[in-house]
């Protein structure tokens, strides 16, 4: 029998811990016109999130995974999300109200006790950077790679 039958979240982080608005996305990559590879950011869906930090590494059994992972971030439940997707969240800095802009790396998923109402998400913090608005266009110029021709 699993530990939590009801599937819910533990009540240290319910339903009502979903205090962040965050956008996921498909991370697109195609060639580039003068070379290179060009990515493109396609949004899947804007959800309610719990964004916990975590320890910077993850090991298993003593043994540290190569994949870090920096942040767990639970959303009601979406198909299986892959790691090509990324999440970006928006905060304001209490310093001076600027915007900052986080951008996730989703590195592996897993359904909270095997139910389909809450999907965990390990991810990696890959960039932040301070953003002027709250749109899909400014994500993409923020966190997209370009292609570099030298």
């Amino acid at each position: 029998m699993p530990d939590n039958v009801s599937g819910a979240l533990a009540s240290v982080s319910g339903i009502g811990s979903l205090r962040w608005l965050v956008r996921l996305y498909r991370r697109d990559q195609e060639p580039a016109a003068g070379g290179g590879i060009a990515e493109r950011f396609n949004l899947i869906a804007k959800v309610q999130a719990d964004v916990q930090p975590t320890y910077p590494s993850t090991h298993y059994l003593s043994a540290q995974v190569d994949t870090p992972v920096t942040h767990l971030i639970r959303v009601r439940w979406q198909d299986y999300l892959e790691n090509v997707n990324v999440i970006t969240r928006r905060t304001h800095r209490p310093s001076d109200q600027t915007i900052r802009a986080e951008l996730f790396r989703v590195r592996r998923t897993k359904e909270i006790a095997g139910r389909k109402r809450f999907i965990e998400l390990e991810c990696e913090l890959e960039r932040t950077a301070t953003a002027t608005s709250d749109s899909d266009a400014e994500d993409e110029l923020l966190f997209a790679e370009s292609p570099t021709i030298n």
